[in-house]
């Protein structure tokens, strides 16, 4: 208003104005045309005639603007006078500052939203906080650090900062975030001369609560029971009684709703700043709240038992995925009150996004609850997809860890599968595959059931499966393939989580070959994918196959890069630390290819020493780094020979007890790749180097991992032929080609065990 050209500005306080009837007199009151009175009512006084001639004379045909601040209350009056008068004034403009909007032709809505909020002294809820205080105690210590964090537990409100300011006279601002979780208490000391609505948080809310009617009270107080932003359709299960959208509406127009289209889903999503969530929490009673958490887990059951064998589909991928925080607080509770049915639903279609994104830490650290709830629960308590689901993944993590027993998870899901429930032909799939691991002929056979199936889905999968299998094998020709093959049919399909699954095992595979360029390009293929999922993470976690083909293309300077954004982001707190190994590894092996073969060395050290405990030590990338530091530092010579002992030592006794905790799982590249390490380094001790050539055959039969340079065959064999003689090499590799290849673990462990 002050910036206006019009030539005539009037402001109108409505604050203090409680009927509709007393409107068009504080509007003619605030343009200079008064009345006489002898009753301190507005409404009640003699009213002239021509009032409302006398304001439309006064405006004319002159450009004027009427500002009608606080109007929420007097709504239907404020929209009849403007709506009146604004057709007979052409060159009447009307600004509003109101909760809810007038609803009149020709209204435009602009929403405030709150201050932006950043880690700097130039964001603007920042910035107001740091004025206001600065006005209250000149002196006070602010960093900005801590005034953002403050700024975002106050959403960015303005009202809110400036009354959190005004506790600056005796408080720095991190005493003031320490309190804030009773905010209402803390934030009380408005100026004096603000309305007396504007003095305290809690009395600007109430404004608005007492606004509303019965209904959209009590709405106001379930829907603050969602820890997150709501769909139209899970709010209207939480309100629970017909009228729903209007209610949402109601909502909406007074502003206790923020409603904004989520780019995702396309839908239009629901959020209460966190100030009037605890408004609404806090007129709940203890029975009102259960009774609305309640609701929100029936809620979560029915919206996850729709969506379970549609998970992986983008858009049921999105949906879900703006859930995510309201179905893992569901979660929670329900472990917490021993509601098994709910966790085991909810989990089993959460783990699904987990799954997509490498949300690795989500799904373990829920995977025990969820695991120890499908123990206790019957079959048929949930729903037939969540049962599969679960059985299928308990089953699963017992073979592969061997942290529990097999043999209960398997029987079970074998009961599962005889009482032919209703689920999904992936996971169908998925279980019987499962439970013909330990058959390697019954295993086959189910893969082939998979790869079969006229479902794209389903024959996708299977092509995935057969994939892992004989790349676990070694058989990388085959494994190619199949992965390929995974591609053209998920692609072809509209299958797009499994084509992207397909691209990330191309690119792996490729990489594992040492087909550089290839990796790189099924690699941009993945991550397209990943990123319509949302699955950043997934992007990151697999940046080392694109850094370690780089240094293969000679592409140096890109892949030091990369392999350092590794090593720096495992240094944040919490995160895992086999990325700063990979990290570490990727640097070494860029420094060894640009011939710094001692910083080389020195970086390999560090690398190995990233893996502290046992279980980061179980990892096949402990092996993997082991040997690829052992084959370098033998082939150049650095590192004192006892360093050189100790790393094979630890690479020999690490695979033999992993090969005896997990005896039917055999990784055979990984295999190979502890085979090539060891045997660069017994080539050249005195009366090992007949075995040393052995397991250098071994290492190509296993289809040793040929990511990294210093795993290199070509090179590994050509030192070899330098050392013992082209002739020894030549008959050690063509013994191996003579023996089963079903063989080979136990000739590996014969070998390494001496």
């Amino acid at each position: 208003a002050a910036a206006s050209d019009a030539d005539l500005v009037a402001v109108v306080p409505l604050a203090g104005v409680r009927t509709d009837e007393d409107v068009p007199f504080a509007i003619a009151a605030a343009l200079g045309i008064t009345e006489a009175a002898t009753s301190g009512r507005l409404s009640d006084q003699a009213r002239r005639p021509d009032l409302r001639a006398r304001v439309l004379a006064m405006i004319g045909e002159r450009r004027t603007l009427v500002v009608l601040d606080n109007c929420e209350q007097i709504v239907a009056g404020a929209a009849a006078w403007v709506a009146d008068v604004v057709r007979a004034a052409p060159g009447l403009r009307v600004l509003t500052t109101s909760r809810t909007p007038l609803d009149v032709s020709g209204e435009v809505v602009l929403a405030l939203d709150p201050l932006p909020i950043a880690d700097d002294v130039d964001a603007p809820a920042v910035r107001l906080f740091v004025e206001r205080a600065r006005a209250v105690r000149p002196g006070a210590r602010l960093d900005p650090v801590v005034v953002a964090r403050l700024c975002t537990h106050l959403d960015g409100l303005p009202l809110a900062i400036e009354l959190a300011t005004a506790r600056v006279r005796t408080m720095t601002p991190e005493q003031i975030e320490q309190r804030l979780g009773d905010r209402f208490a803390i934030l009380t000391t408005g100026p004096r001369d603000a309305p007396e609505r504007h003095r305290t948080l809690e009395a600007v809310i109430a404004w608005s609560w007492d606004l509303l009617d019965a209904s959209a009270q009590r709405a106001w107080e379930r829907l603050a029971v969602f820890p997150a932003g709501f769909a139209a359709e899970a709010a209207a299960s939480v309100i629970g009684v017909p009228g729903a959208d209007d209610v949402l509406e109601r909502l909406v127009s007074h502003s206790l709703l923020i409603a904004a289209d989520d780019p995702q889903t396309g839908a239009v999503r629901f959020r209460m700043l966190e100030t009037v969530r605890e408004f609404g929490l806090s007129r709940l009673g203890p029975d009102a709240h259960d009774d609305a958490l309640d609701a929100v887990a029936r809620w979560a059951v029915a919206f996850a038992a729709e969506r379970l064998a549609t998970a992986f589909d983008e858009r049921v991928h999105a949906e879900i995925f703006a859930e995510h925080d309201n179905l893992v607080s569901v979660t929670r509770r329900a472990a917490a009150s021993g509601d098994d049915a709910t966790v085991v639903t909810v989990y089993a279609l959460l783990v699904q996004t987990w799954l997509v994104r490498g949300s690795i830490t989500e799904l373990t650290s829920f995977g025990t609850v969820a695991i120890e709830a499908m123990g206790r629960v019957r079959d048929d308590a949930v729903p037939p997809d969540a049962a599969a689901v679960l059985l299928t993944g308990t089953a699963a993590f017992a073979l592969i860890t061997t942290r529990v027993p097999a043999a209960r998870p398997l029987a079970r899901l074998a009961l599962f599968r005889r009482r032919r429930a209703p689920i999904s032909p992936v996971f169908a799939g998925l279980a019987d595959v499962i439970l013909a691991t330990r058959d390697r002929v019954s295993f086959d056979a189910a893969i082939g059931r998979l790869r079969a199936s006229s479902d794209p889905s389903v024959a996708a999968l299977g092509e995935l499966v057969r994939a892992q299998a004989t790349e676990n094998d070694g058989d990388h020709a085959i494994a190619l393939a199949a992965s390929r093959r995974a591609w053209d049919i998920a692609t072809a399909g509209g299958v797009r989580w499994l084509a992207t699954a397909a691209a990330s095992s191309s690119s792996e595979l490729s990489s594992q070959v040492g087909a550089a360029a290839d990796a790189l390009e099924w690699f941009e293929r993945a991550a397209e994918g990943f990123r319509v999922f949302g699955a950043d993470e997934q992007v990151r976690q697999q940046g080392w196959v694109v850094a370690g083909n780089l240094i293969g293309l000679g592409r140096f300077d890109e892949a030091r890069a990369r392999f350092a954004a590794l090593v720096e982001a495992a240094e944040v707190p919490g995160a895992d630390r086999e990325i700063a190994s990979i990290g570490r590894f990727g640097l070494a092996e860029t420094d060894r290819a640009e011939g710094d073969a001692d910083r080389s060395a020195d970086e390999f050290a560090r690398a190995i020493d990233t893996f502290v405990s046992g279980d980061q030590r179980n990892s096949p990338w402990y092996l993997i780094t082991l040997g690829a530091a052992l084959s370098a530092a033998s082939i150049d010579g650095t590192g004192t020979p006892e360093r050189r002992a100790l790393w094979a030592r630890r690479l020999r006794v690490r695979a033999i007890v992993n090969a005896r905790v997990r005896p039917q799982l055999t990784d055979h590249p990984v295999l190979g790749t502890v085979l090539l390490g060891w045997s660069a380094w017994a080539l050249d001790q005195p009366g090992l180097a007949e075995a040393a050539l052995a397991a250098l055959a071994l290492a190509e039969s296993c289809g040793v991992r040929q990511d990294f340079p210093s795993l290199r065959l070509d090179a590994h064999l050509a030192r070899a032929e330098r050392i013992a003689g082209a002739d020894a090499v030549a008959r050690a590799r063509s013994a191996e080609r003579e023996q089963p290849r079903e063989g080979r673990a136990e000739r590996s462990f014969t070998i390494l065990r001496g």
